[in-house]
């Protein structure tokens, strides 16, 4: 990996209790992990990061992360530097709480393989429900792509259970849960 993954200090993570700045986190700290279950945060990592990318989708949500930080889209895991206009991010509704109740999809796979015919031509305006998502989850389109430097602090978590947090209500892949090969471990974006 050529940088670090991460976000910003002030983004928002979704925690049992209500949203927290990421900053405050400490092992031990439980959070929403992206199967809508609390899980305990094994440790938080702080690196010095200069690239930068801001993603404003269509509901005006804005996250900004690191160029290498994964983030779950229609089409998989993508690094945050590959998302384009017209993307749909996954995320969760504003104001939703937590299912609590057996996963947020049936899997990660059985999702991405009944996506249907979504594509990012296909998402212009939104944000859209998940069909195969419980009621906490949407694909909001990415309206604006801004890539910028600016030397600052990262911030990521590594989960005990592994895998992906909320952040910024986006989901999100943790550091220990990242593609090893700086791309998607998902299927292949369309266009």
């Amino acid at each position: 990996m050529s940088g670090s993954s991460g976000f910003r200090e002030g983004t928002q993570v979704r925690a049992p209790a209500g949203e927290v700045a990421l900053e405050r986190l400490v092992p031990g700290d439980v959070v929403v992990g992206c199967d809508d279950e609390p899980t305990r945060v094994h440790h938080v990592i702080r690196t010095r990061a200069k690239r930068w990318v801001r993603l404003q989708t269509a509901s005006g949500a804005v996250l900004i992360a690191t160029f290498e930080q994964a983030v779950l889209m229609i089409g998989g895991w993508a690094r945050a530097t590959t998302l384009a206009a017209a993307d749909g991010l996954v995320m969760f509704a504003a104001g939703v709480g937590t299912g609590g109740a057996g996963a947020l999809w049936g899997s990660e796979r059985e999702w991405l393989g009944r996506r249907g015919s979504m594509d990012r031509r296909a998402l212009r305006g939104g944000p859209y429900p998940v069909p195969n998502l419980r009621k906490a989850a949407r694909v909001d389109p990415v309206v604006s792509v801004a890539r910028f430097i600016e030397p600052s602090v990262a911030i990521d978590l590594v989960l005990e259970q592994g895998g992906g947090y909320v952040a910024g209500g986006f989901l999100a892949r943790s550091a220990e849960g990242s593609a090893p090969d700086g791309g998607h471990d998902g299927p292949k974006r369309a266009g």
